[in-house]
């Protein structure tokens, strides 16, 4: 595998110390890896590989020689350099809000549509957090029942969140209630689908103490509610 020159901004935030620890943790096939933030790390170490590395300053770093930038400063910061990364022929995955409402940029959550990546111009941008948990957790969902709007509302206790998801379609026929989170249902002909979407969800929402359910709304449509735990 080709090993790559990797730069992540934002390296000293939260967001950016996780990106680092996830490169570490999944082996990714790093040449080299540059560690950058705002003038206020300047002289910083952060952990990587079993070395210290110094923060580099944003300001005063050159992307030449960068392959991947993975990107968390913020915005305004994400719109003054990503391009210039881009232009030293980078390819920038930014987690902000600066490009995802950009029709030029990929939104992308890998889980869903990852194909869009390949339409990218050097910059490939994801949804927020909440976002991205949603469409992982819906995509199954929509190859069963083809999801055409989604109303999203949340509910919390002192013990348990409850999140409910909405669609417009033409609901879940009554016989099959019962059934749509068996392993293997589906109501798709054979070879068009393989029943474990929801079945895998359902397990997932349950390993972390939660519950997933389904019901039909009185206009049409069907609401999937699930409540999880909150972290004490």
């Amino acid at each position: 595998m080709r090993q790559v020159n990797v730069a992540i901004v934002g390296a000293t935030g939260a967001v950016g110390r996780e990106m680092t620890r996830t490169v570490e943790q999944r082996k990714f096939p790093v040449s080299k890896l540059h560690l950058v933030a705002s003038e206020r790390s300047r002289g910083k170490r952060l952990p990587f590989s079993g070395e210290e590395m110094e923060v580099q300053v944003l300001d005063e770093f050159s992307f030449k020689g960068i392959d991947i930038v993975l990107s968390s400063p913020g915005a305004s910061t994400s719109r003054e350099y990503v391009p210039r990364a881009v232009k030293e022929g980078a390819v920038v995955v930014d987690n902000t809000s600066a490009f995802r409402m950009d029709a030029e940029v990929p939104l992308v959550v890998p889980e869903a549509n990852a194909h869009a990546i390949a339409r990218h111009k050097g910059i490939i941008a994801n949804p927020n957090c909440s976002t991205i948990q949603m469409i992982v957790a819906l995509k199954p969902l929509h190859d069963e029942a083809r999801i055409k709007r989604i109303v999203v509302s949340t509910k919390t206790d002192s013990e348990r969140a409850r999140i409910s998801i909405a669609d417009s379609g033409v609901g879940i026929p009554e016989g099959n209630l019962s059934k749509v989170f068996a392993p293997f249902f589906s109501t798709k002909p054979i070879g068009k689908g393989t029943g474990l979407g929801l079945a895998t969800c359902q397990g997932i929402v349950t390993a972390h103490g939660g519950l997933i359910s389904a019901e039909n709304n009185d206009m049409g449509g069907a609401t999937f509610i699930v409540e999880l735990p909150l972290a004490k």
